[in-house]
C-alpha cells in the first residue's frame, strides 16, 4: 500500500512538471506599455475557444514545460477573438485561427503567421521576428555608405 501511494505521489509530481500552467495577459494595451519600457517584442496569439489547432498550440506550446524558456524574451498576449480580441483581430485583419502576430510597442507588425505551430516552429518563428525587428533599414540608392563622405 505504501509503495502504491509513493508511486502515485511520484506520478502526480511528474505530471505537474509536464505542463507549465502559465497565465498570459489578455490586455494588449498594457502589453504595449510594458514593451515600450522593456524593449521587448509582443507575441499576440489570436485564437478562439472552439478552434482545434488553437487548443493544441496552447497545450503543446504555451502551456508546455518549456514555455518560460521559449517566451522569456517576449511579452505574450492571448486574444480570444470572440471576447477581448474582437477589435484587435479586426485591426490586424485576422481571418483564420490561430493567427500569431509579433508586434513592436507601437503596434506595428514585425512578422505574422496563420496556423498552429509546434515548439520548434515557434522558436524559429520568434528567432526570425527578432532578426527582422533588429534589422536596420537598407540605405536608399545613391546614399553614401556609412563612414564615407560625399565630395562635391
Amino acid at each position: 500500500m505504501k509503495r502504491t501511494l509513493a508511486g502515485l505521489l511520484c506520478a502526480s509530481l511528474l505530471c505537474s512538471f509536464a505542463t507549465a500552467n502559465t497565465e498570459y495577459s489578455h490586455d494588449l494595451e498594457k502589453a504595449k506599455k510594458e514593451a515600450a519600457k522593456s524593449g521587448k517584442l509582443i507575441v499576440v496569439d489570436f485564437y478562439t475557444t472552439w478552434c482545434g489547432p488553437c487548443k493544441q498550440m496552447d497545450r503543446d506550446v504555451f502551456q508546455s514545460a518549456e514555455a518560460k524558456t521559449i517566451f522569456k524574451d517576449v511579452i505574450v498576449v492571448k486574444q480570444d477573438c470572440e471576447k477581448e480580441g474582437t477589435a484587435s483581430s479586426q485591426k490586424y485583419k485576422v481571418t483564420a485561427y490561430p493567427t500569431l502576430h509579433v508586434i513592436k510597442a507601437d503596434g506595428k507588425t514585425v512578422l505574422m503567421t496563420v496556423g498552429g505551430l509546434d515548439k520548434t516552429m515557434m522558436k524559429e518563428f520568434l528567432a526570425e521576428a527578432k532578426k527582422r525587428a533588429t534589422k536596420k533599414a537598407a540605405p536608399k540608392p545613391g546614399s553614401p555608405k556609412p563612414g564615407t563622405k560625399r565630395i562635391g
